[in-house]
């Protein structure tokens, strides 16, 4: 909730509320409302905050029910539709707290007759009957989508498909027809923007006109598609996934808009949209447009799609197969490269290491996907192609090059990684840590905390945490470590890191865990160290639970 909690809001509404209740007190109050009131409704963005506002509307005090409704009309505003459902179901359903049993009155005592009084065009009106869509009594929601949808067939439409799945028939009937009255060529426009809710309709699992729905359903996209087509274009490149994903699909019924749909996602980042794509072009192209299509998508972004394009030139295009599967060999997906390796073999080809080598000593492919390549089909005799790129110190090389060494152990492999990680970036780090949890026995603890760990990097502190976290190391050995550096270190930053790292220990060591019992010595110097932090921190829960942990295995 912006800026407003939920103490505000009771008390924002409170004061409402007092407005509207008959006293002789509120006949001599003042009815204009205080300019702090006024800015603090003014700064309630969160549609959570609506539900309050709505019974407000119905107030008999009309400043105070014209505010709630500008309020509410506002919210509803701010509300994507494809959580419009979720919106009416908890306003049908809300129950008020006891601090507002009272202002609930006001919306559960309606009459449906309450309908009546708001047929017209203005905003206010309607802002009302979308409420009382929404109300838990049928009658109302009945009387108020047949009055909105006589007022405003736009601002209806949303409301009509959410209600044509309501468990009162009269209502769903109502719906229906009203639906496939505005299913035209004129009004199909208007639908568009309701993507989100025809696709909820659609998967709905109530069984009574469930033919009718899905005819419904079909005959709105059979019209969306030859009709809208250019706003469904748009919709696959929205940022709410579900209204891209349904407008692709739309599209992809039209046999007129295959070609158009197959190259606007080329380069479209969802990947349900851009498998669905492929699937489409397979299914519909013939021998040779399908294989222009690979062509385009065989470097795609996404290693999926990359993957997907590998398989079918191998089935179906065993003549160019042989030349992509080569590309394959620099992919930078480790899966693709090995597949590609697999696929090769078939063709009689086993040895790969040329393959590096050669991009390696030529510079024509990207050299660090040359270096991982080489490291994963290559000797440690190989490494001596790669040896003379340590002196060029570039970061993403550095990487490939601690990946490398760890896997091929050429002679003095550790030295040439404590080289490369006596200045690191980001990038080499991370390429260590996750070697080291691939190839845990390769160092020791003692190894790790003198290569990762530098007490005031908190870059440093992240993957030494990350690698305590995920290996398996001598945990009390571990925490002497931990509880030694928490007395020396300034940085708030890190020193959170360190603390979220001691709760995760003291669950992972119950006491009933026999085999992590520590040695005299290591628990007593535990012991020591965690008595001085919670001497020096007396208020530190965690640190009086560590106290506890550890006297736990002592006794």
């Amino acid at each position: 909730m912006n800026k407003v909690t939920n103490i505000n809001l009771e008390r924002i509404v409170d004061s409402l509320y007092h407005l509207c209740k008959p006293s002789l007190i509120n006949l001599f109050r003042s009815s204009v409302l205080k300019a702090g009131l006024l800015k603090e409704i003014e700064e309630i963005t969160d549609p959570n905050a609506i539900y309050p506002f709505i019974p407000l509307m119905f107030a008999k005090n009309r400043m105070v029910s014209k505010l709630a409704n500008e309020k509410v009309h506002a919210l509803l505003h701010q509300v994507p539709l494809h959580l419009l459902s979720k919106i009416d179901e908890k306003i049908r359903n809300s129950t008020f707290s006891k601090h507002y049993n009272q202002l609930s009155e006001y919306w559960y005592n309606l009459k449906p007759s309450i309908v009546d009084s708001y047929r017209g065009h203005s905003t206010e009106f309607v802002v009302i009957l979308k409420s009382l869509c929404c109300h838990p009594n049928g009658y109302i929601r009945y009387k108020a989508i047949k009055t909105l949808a006589e007022n405003s067939i736009e601002e209806a439409i949303p409301f009509l498909i959410i209600r044509a799945n309501d468990w009162v028939e009269e209502i769903r009937i109502l719906c229906f027809t009203t639906l496939n009255r505005l299913v035209s060529k004129e009004l199909i426009d208007h639908f568009i923007e309701s993507l989100p809710l025809l696709k909820q309709l659609e998967i709905k699992t109530r069984k009574e006109h469930l033919l009718d729905r899905l005819e419904l359903i079909r005959k709105i996209e059979s019209l969306l598609a030859t009709q809208c087509s250019d706003a469904l274009f748009k919709k696959i490149n929205s940022q709410e996934i579900i209204i891209a994903r349904y407008a692709f699909a739309i599209l992809a019924k039209a046999d007129s808009k295959i070609e158009q749909l197959l190259t606007v996602t080329l380069n479209n980042r969802d990947i349900v949209i851009k498998v669905n794509a492929f699937n489409l072009a397979h299914n519909q192209y013939d021998s040779d447009q399908f294989l222009i299509y690979l062509n385009k998508i065989k470097d795609d972004k996404l290693m999926p799609i990359r993957k997907k394009a590998l398989y079918a030139f191998i089935e179906r295009y065993p003549n160019q197969a042989k030349g992509i599967l080569e590309q394959a060999l620099f992919d930078r997906s480790r899966s693709i490269r090995h597949l590609s390796r697999y696929y090769l073999k078939q063709l009689g080809i086993s040895e790969f290491s040329n393959y590096y080598r050669d991009a390696i000593n030529r510079q024509d492919k990207p050299i660090k996907l040359a270096i991982l390549g080489l490291s994963e089909s290559g000797n440690k005799d190989d490494f001596r192609s790669i040896q003379p790129l340590i002196s060029k110190n570039i970061s993403q090389l550095n990487a490939a090059i601690i990946n490398a060494a760890f896997k091929m152990q050429p002679k003095g492999w550790k030295s040439m990684i404590t080289d490369l990680l006596s200045n690191p970036d980001q990038a080499s780090l991370k390429s260590f840590a996750n070697c080291l949890l691939e190839y845990q026995d390769s160092y020791t603890f003692e190894e790790i905390l003198e290569l990762v760990y530098k007490r005031n990097s908190l870059m440093h502190i992240r993957y030494f945490i990350r690698l305590l976290s995920n290996g398996y190391y001598d945990r009390w050995m571990v925490l002497n470590v931990i509880l030694g550096e928490l007395t020396l270190i300034t940085d708030p930053n890190i020193k959170v890191l360190f603390e979220q790292y001691l709760h995760t220990w003291i669950h992972h060591n119950c006491p009933n865990k026999i085999f992590i019992r520590p040695c005299h010595e290591n628990s007593n110097t535990c012991l020591d160290k965690a008595s001085n932090l919670l001497k020096h921190n007396p208020t530190n829960s965690l640190y009086k639970e560590l106290l506890e942990n550890i006297k736990c295995f002592i006794n």
